[in-house]
């Protein structure tokens, strides 16, 4: 290129060897070097449609498949992503593009994998932590800014003094990148540091949410990080409709009359069955509906969770200790031979002492609200011992599972009647059990006959 009145313009070469003139690239066209592909105007068009054309077939390739939506999102996290770094780091796209082309192309995509509503958060839960129910895919914007990041510790950490003066003189250009490195010992810990910063800013936008980040914000702050884990595995291997219903129920964006009002679909967001003329909301569909028909299949609900943990127990309990139960099954001694007016949901009997344990199956939000409100049910349990149960000393516990399957610690209850932890398959099949129940429950929402969710 020359520079004609003020301005650089493309002009063509005529260079010659004795076989003739050497082939030019002909003006206002580009070529390739080292895999990179370089224009007379630098702003990598031609580069920028043919990663969009790229991503657009493999998420095309990948939308086409006889698979289960968790299986399309690893293989977008695990398999695409993976695709589309060579040229992340190999140019210096603009964020702003990357987001409103690439990311934007994801989310479309994922959003109709996940089958959530616009207005839902797709990209927040997406790239959460594993400790906030993630999903666990990077956008291609944080992608891209941890390429930049290793692109530019390379450079300054390069054996070639030319290299890092390349590195010192573009830093202006650099700011944000440049400060994780000079103030990080390693790129280790600029890229943790990094990834925090990134997942950060998605926890905060979703926790300020008013409806969308309220459950999430409630588990993350009531339920242990590695039951939060397990639950976000245990949920990937199951069907389809499992996993989109616990993701959307975990934002609140189920069709339900108060959301589809909310969505100008409907004029009525009242609960058909109860007909008390409250709206019809996640909260009041799983767990809060006052109707004969719901309260069963509330019941019907704990009983079986129930059921789950006597069995266990039953397991794994001394020759010495006795269960006792509020569940109407062979084998099982009733509950109310120990206690006069009091019927917790286990009780584990010994020689010298009785451990109840309390079962609430609970909205996400009312946690701690039905931890606080059983304890204080039975904190004078002790008072109504029956003769059966003598002088033994009554030790009282509760075990508060959410209507998505968000389990509580018991571990002082299992250590006081000496057995191991609540093991993880046992917790992976009472999950597994909530969210059934749960989706039936939910599906029959407007349907005043009974069900059976088996």
């Amino acid at each position: 290129m020359q520079k004609r009145n003020g301005t650089f313009v493309q002009t063509m070469p005529n260079l010659s060897v004795t076989e003739g003139q050497i082939p030019a690239v002909p003006l206002n066209a580009e070529f390739t070097y080292l895999g990179r592909r370089f224009s007379f105007d630098l702003k990598n068009e031609s580069a920028k449609a043919a990663l969009e054309e790229k991503l657009l077939n493999l998420l095309e390739i990948t939308n086409k498949l006889k698979i289960r939506t968790q299986t399309k999102v690893r293989i977008l996290s695990q398999y695409i992503h993976c695709q589309m770094r060579y040229e992340l780091k190999l140019y210096k796209f603009p964020l702003t593009w990357v987001e409103q082309k690439l990311d934007a192309l994801c989310l479309r995509y994922m959003r109709d994998w996940l089958e959530m509503p616009v207005s839902a958060c797709v990209n927040e839960i997406s790239t959460l932590p594993k400790k906030l129910t993630r999903l666990e895919i990077p956008s291609f914007k944080q992608l891209s800014q941890k390429m930049s990041l290793s692109k530019r510790h390379f450079l300054r950490s390069s054996a070639s003094a030319d290299v890092r003066e390349l590195w010192a003189d573009s830093s202006s250009q650099h700011v944000v990148v440049d400060e994780l490195l000079v103030s990080h010992d390693s790129i280790t810990a600029a890229s943790k540091a990094l990834t925090k910063h990134q997942q950060q800013t998605a926890t905060d936008h979703l926790f300020g949410l008013q409806l969308q980040g309220v459950i999430p914000k409630c588990v993350s702050e009531t339920i242990e990080n590695k039951n939060i884990e397990l639950w976000a595995t245990t949920i990937d291997y199951l069907p389809s409709h499992l996993f989109n219903f616990a993701r959307k129920a975990l934002l609140q964006v189920l069709p339900t009359a108060a959301n589809l009002k909310r969505w100008n679909r409907v004029q009525d967001a009242s609960c058909v069955l109860c007909a008390s003329g409250k709206p019809q909301t996640n909260k009041h569909v799983l767990s809060n509906c006052g109707s004969l028909v719901a309260l069963h299949r509330y019941t019907e609900r704990h009983n079986k969770v129930l059921t789950q943990l006597i069995g266990w127990l039953k397991s794994v309990l001394a020759g010495t200790q006795i269960i006792y139960a509020d569940l109407l099954e062979a084998n099982i001694l009733p509950v109310a031979d120990l206690f006069n007016n009091y019927r917790p949901d286990i009780a584990i009997a010994d020689s010298n002492s009785i451990c109840t344990l309390e079962l609430t199956v609970c909205h996400e939000t009312n946690v701690v609200s039905s931890r606080d409100y059983k304890r204080d049910k039975y904190k004078n349990i002790a008072d109504f011992r029956s003769t059966l149960a003598g002088n033994r000393k009554v030790y009282s516990h509760t075990i508060e599972i959410s209507t998505l399957g968000f389990i509580s610690n018991i571990n002082d209850f299992t250590k006081l009647i000496g057995v191991s932890h609540m093991p993880v398959q046992l917790k992976q099949e009472i999950i597994s059990t909530v969210l059934k129940s749960s989706f039936a429950i939910y599906s029959n929402r407007n349907n005043a006959a009974m069900i059976n969710d088996a």
